[in-house]
């Protein structure tokens, strides 16, 4: 199946009964037109925000907790952001818009992130996992992290949270 024709199928009212595991096949097949760079660079844009579409439905149809969902759709963007470069127009390529989504989906402040790592050996599963799961939703971050502006505010809160990531499981 072609771009093309998955935006069509998307749109459809049959993409409403979706598998969790079609809904994984569909990411897979659009990070790989993603980061074909035989294609053009507006085709790879459409492979990228059907990429999304794809985290979004699997989140849906499988419940999937937000961290888990969230993580995977920054991967997406972070590459695209990479790729691409930055547009500041809230979509696919903001910068801003992707580390509000880092933030919102840690749902805790950095500093009880820093309280919980610091004895994360002895944590129960739950804790070490919701752990695990914010360094995975901030690690991606290391490579857009250079876009903002040397003295940006938003660029040393981004680096705070890096500087973090090691002391997480």
């Amino acid at each position: 199946m072609g771009v093309g024709d998955l935006e069509n199928f998307l749109s459809s009212p049959a993409a409403q009964s979706v598998s969790g595991q079609t809904w994984e096949a569909i990411r897979e097949r659009a990070v790989g037109g993603m980061q074909n760079p035989v294609l053009p660079a507006d085709v790879r844009l459409r492979w990228a925000a059907l990429a999304i579409s794809a985290v979004r439905g699997k989140s849906t149809a499988e419940s999937m907790d937000s961290r888990v969902s969230a993580a995977a759709e920054v991967h997406v963007r972070s590459y695209v952001i990479c790729e691409f470069g930055r547009v500041d127009d809230g979509n696919l390529q903001d910068l801003e818009s992707l580390t509000r989504l880092v933030f919102h989906a840690i749902g805790m402040s950095r500093e009880q992130v820093a309280a919980s790592a610091a004895d994360w050996r002895n944590s129960g599963r739950a804790e070490m996992l919701t752990l695990r799961r914010i360094k995975n939703l901030v690690t991606p971050l290391k490579e857009v992290v250079h876009l903002f502006e040397p003295g940006d505010p938003r660029r040393a809160e981004v680096e705070d949270w890096l500087a973090l990531t090691s002391r997480l499981p």
